[in-house]
């Protein structure tokens, strides 16, 4: 987030975000009623196959 804010930018401006893992943890933070919201909001969220909701994998251990 450092380097975005330094580029002049917010979470709000990214319109695209490209996702190889799901598990990172970086697509929600807690809001200030500390509820779940998406780090984001205004991102389309692209993941890879072998990563999207629903997929499985023979043999990769999901």
């Amino acid at each position: 987030m450092d380097t975005l804010t330094a580029l002049g930018h917010v979470p709000r401006d990214v319109e695209a975000l490209a996702s190889t893992h799901l598990h990172t943890g970086w697509g929600h933070v807690r809001d200030a009623d500390g509820k779940l919201a998406q780090t984001f909001p205004k991102a389309r969220y692209v993941v890879t196959p072998g990563h999207s909701p629903g997929h499985t994998r023979r043999g990769s251990g999901y």
